[in-house]
Order: C-alpha cells, then sequence, then structure tokens
C-alpha cells in the first residue's frame, strides 16, 4: 500500500480497520466498508444538534452572508441555511430530503437536484453560485475522487467542513462510509496547488474548517 497523496509507504493502525500514512497523515479505511445510509428516524435529532453545533461553533467565525450557495452532497443544508437564503442542494438522496428541509427550513429558497455531484459539478455552469460547500461529503470519497471533485475549473469560493483525523476520538471512525480523512495542513496544501488561496482553516472540536477562494 502506497499513499496517493505522497507516495510513503509507511503507515499505522488506526482504531482497526483505517491506515494513516505517516508522512502527510491521510487516513485510509481498508476493510469493513458500507455504503453511506440515511435513518430517516434519526433526521431531526441530528438536525438539531448539528444545527446547534453550526450555530455556535462556527457561524462566529464567518463574515459573510451568500447569494446563492451550492451544496455539495450536503442532504440538509443546515450550515448553508446559516448562510444564505438561496441553497442549491445536489445529492443523490434529494428525494429523501427535500420534505424534511420543506417543514424544518421553510422560508429558505431550497433547490434539490438528484445527481452525483462530480457529473454536476462537471457538466453545468457555476457561475451564478458565489460559494460552494462541502460539509460532510468527501470523506464518503476515495483520495482520487476528493482531487477530481476540487480540480473542477471553477472561480467559486468554496467551504470544507469534514472530520479531522488527527483527533483520537472513536466517533468519526466508527462510520463504515467513511473512507478518506486528510489532516488540515495536508489538506491545506492541496487547495494551494490546485490555486486555490486559504482564507479560513481551523479545527472545531471533532472536525476541520475550510473556506478557501480561486486564485485569479
Amino acid at each position: 500500500m502506497k499513499c496517493d497523496y505522497c507516495d510513503s509507504d509507511r503507515f499505522i493502525t488506526k482504531f482497526d480497520n483505517y491506515k494513516q500514512c505517516v508522512r502527510c497523515g491521510i487516513t485510509y479505511r481498508v476493510s469493513d466498508i458500507e455504503e453511506f445510509k440515511i435513518i430517516p428516524s434519526d433526521m431531526q435529532r441530528i438536525f438539531d444538534l448539528d444545527m446547534k453545533h453550526y450555530t455556535d461553533k462556527v457561524i462566529p467565525y464567518m463574515y459573510s452572508y451568500y447569494n446563492n450557495i451550492l451544496s455539495c452532497g450536503g442532504g440538509i443544508p443546515k450550515l448553508e441555511s446559516l448562510l444564505s437564503n438561496n441553497i442549491t442542494v445536489v445529492d443523490t438522496n434529494a428525494d429523501m430530503y427535500s420534505q424534511f428541509c420543506r417543514e424544518n427550513l421553510p422560508h429558505k429558497n431550497i433547490t434539490y437536484i438528484n445527481m452525483n455531484i462530480l457529473k454536476y459539478l462537471t457538466n453545468n455552469t457555476l457561475d451564478t453560485y458565489d460559494l460552494i460547500t462541502y460539509i460532510h461529503v468527501l470523506e464518503h470519497f476515495d483520495y482520487n475522487t476528493i482531487l477530481k471533485i476540487l480540480s473542477i475549473d471553477t472561480q467559486n469560493n468554496i467551504l470544507i467542513y469534514q472530520p479531522n483525523p488527527d483527533t483520537n476520538d472513536h466517533y468519526h471512525y466508527n462510520d463504515k462510509s467513511h473512507l478518506t480523512f486528510i489532516p488540515l495542513p495536508t489538506f491545506e496544501d492541496i487547495l494551494i496547488n490546485l490555486g486555490y488561496k486559504i482564507l479560513l482553516s481551523k479545527t472545531i472540536d471533532l472536525d476541520l474548517l475550510i473556506l478557501a477562494e480561486k486564485g485569479l
């Protein structure tokens, strides 16, 4: 096994099913993998907890309100709903989320598109969006797919919020659909190499936050 980012073959085992690269810190799930599953009965509880978390822990660092956000794989656009009134959600489970959002975010203009996010980003004009978000979605892809998503030729600002692999907490590692965790310094390097300027980067509890803009 070699790291897809730095080509190192030195790994340590984390929580049985993960291997973490010693050089760059990227963590890969190597066994006991399952597809992401939605539990409808849990949606309200998670929504309430996440909205409180984003309101208390994330919004204090965000200084802009956006006209039009594209939420990639966002499901229920919780953080996005605190940043804009106009949100387009691209998600392969869009039908399941749309009714919940109409009931819980009735004052937001949310459009759902049932499509793979890489396909949508590749085949659609993105100029109408002033922010593209990846909120707890990139960790569900392998490294090469993450790179393809972030390499899409766009001038949009991006917001990434995902698990921080440098924590030694079991919470995010228990999800069998979490395939790739990228630590903050390595994520910054990847984005800079793709032509982004980092506007904000920090760890928040068990997660990490990055706001970046494409360089001119």
